[in-house]
């Protein structure tokens, strides 16, 4: 975990803008110890204070985990296309820029 979370900050980051790295870094800190402070409780709970059900525990817990690790590594495909704006190629762009002047031209040569 030494080497993970320096990486995971910083694969955080480089995904927000500037202008929200204070509120992404601050979600991600309390996220860290959000769970932290949750997993011994929810251990605790899922072992039923039997001390002998602790593996079962943690193979529910893991088993868990790992389905939220696919949930979350698919939302990115699921919802791409809300994220990525209409493909416009450079020829597109240009002849509607240069549309745009023409109609600018027309209107004042005809004022």
């Amino acid at each position: 975990m030494r080497k993970a979370l320096p990486t995971l900050i910083t694969w955080v980051m480089s995904r927000v803008s500037f202008a929200q790295r204070g509120r992404a870094s601050g979600g991600f800190t309390a996220a860290l110890f959000a769970g932290e402070f949750i997993s011994p409780i929810v251990v605790i709970a899922l072992q039923g204070g039997q001390p002998e059900s602790l593996p079962a525990a943690l193979t529910l817990i893991a088993v868990g985990q790992l389905l939220l690790a696919l949930i979350c590594w698919g939302l990115p495909w699921l919802f791409r296309s809300l994220a990525e704006p209409p493909a416009t190629t450079a020829a597109a762009t240009r002849v509607s820029a240069d549309d745009k002047f023409d109609a600018l031209r027309k209107s004042s040569s005809t004022h």
